[in-house]
């Protein structure tokens, strides 16, 4: 197992344009008087198009203001106005909106998909999560908003809980690319690292539906090629590591390109992906630690425990493949992990 983590923003990365800054069409408005109806119209019209430039968003906040005195109990002024926060990254006050929005209708799911996202940006996971579960029980199909929620789960270290959810995702929609891709990566992160590795060669056998969404595929697809190569050198697979960053390197993954650098490069800058060991020898080597359970356990202490120079060394013993130094030094961690417990 790789020390190294490898994943950075991927919250925001399995999130589409669409998802993060689309909006619903205007809903006929109930509450004001009939000599206001008009303006109030134009109002929620006139924010509708600023939110979808991205652009004007004081303008916004003060047109949905002027809506709300007149019809204090209208749910899209105070949605928009709560949108119009949060492109400010004024989240507190955009909480404040969209719930206000969400208790006088509580059945509309873009609602609880913006509240989501405001909250997950509070440091409100758990809240985070309930309104991405409440979009889903308001709009079945959309499952991408089950992915969020477990990643979500992930930042909460409830890898299992993350799992769960990704299992219902995953079988309302089994063509769904990035979402196996993410199960995939909680079971990394879990040490489940054979699951990890068989959910990223499903991910990776799934070609787009859509032409529109091939850019996007593409992406993920670069994602899931450094998310394999690592999950190939936790179990010392060198050679199809380095396959699979040189792959999502070439699909425009900067961190493949890096991190194949770094270790499949000699100090020439000639391709060598080391020695290649059997799975006996893989297995054995295991063995030292417990198992392969408690090896992956026991790297995944040293990356959180020890400073980089020693993972650096581990990492570059573990591509050299001698026995002996590979052998040694997960004697050593050993050692380090038994000393600190």
């Amino acid at each position: 197992m790789n020390i190294k983590l490898f994943i950075s923003c991927i919250f925001l990365s399995t999130i589409s344009p669409g998802i993060l800054h689309g909006l619903p069409p205007v809903l006929s408005i109930e509450q004001a008087n009939k000599s206001d109806l008009v303006d109030i119209k134009d109002s929620l019209d006139k924010a509708y198009e600023l939110l979808e430039a991205g652009s004007k968003e004081e303008e916004v906040i003060d047109l949905m203001t002027k809506v709300i005195e007149i019809d204090p109990l209208n749910d899209h002024a105070y949605f928009y106005r709560g949108r119009a926060y949060e492109d400010l990254y004024k989240n507190k006050e955009a909480l404040k909106d969209l719930n206000k929005a969400i208790n006088l209708k509580n059945n509309i799911d873009y609602f609880y998909n913006a509240r989501g996202r405001v909250n997950y940006e509070l440091g409100n996971l758990k809240e985070a999560i309930n309104d991405y579960k409440n979009v889903a029980k308001i709009d079945p199909s959309d499952v991408n908003i089950l992915g969020n929620a477990g990643l979500i789960y992930l930042d909460l270290e409830q890898h299992d809980e993350g799992i769960k959810i990704l299992d219902e995702a995953i079988k309302k929609d089994p063509k769904h690319a990035n979402n196996i891709r993410i199960r995939g990566y909680i079971n990394y992160e879990k040490g489940n690292i054979k699951d990890a590795l068989s959910d990223f060669n499903k991910a990776l056998a799934i070609p787009s539906r859509i032409a529109d969404e091939k850019a996007f595929v593409r992406g993920v697809h670069a994602n899931i090629y450094y998310d394999r190569g690592y999950a190939n050198y936790d179990l010392v697979n060198i050679k199809n590591a380095c396959s699979d960053w040189s792959k999502g390197a070439k699909l425009g993954n900067s961190e493949a390109l890096e991190v194949f650098n770094e270790i499949c490069l000699d100090e020439d800058g000639a391709y060598s992906e080391g020695y290649e060991l059997s799975e006996e020898e893989v297995a054995n080597l295991m063995e030292i630690a417990g198992g392969e359970e408690e090896y992956n356990r026991l790297i995944k202490w040293a990356s959180q425990k020890l400073p980089q120079s020693y993972i650096d060394k581990f990492d570059l013993i573990i591509t050299e493949g001698n026995i002996k130094k590979i052998k040694a030094a997960i004697l050593d961690i050993q050692k380090k992990y038994n000393d600190a417990n």
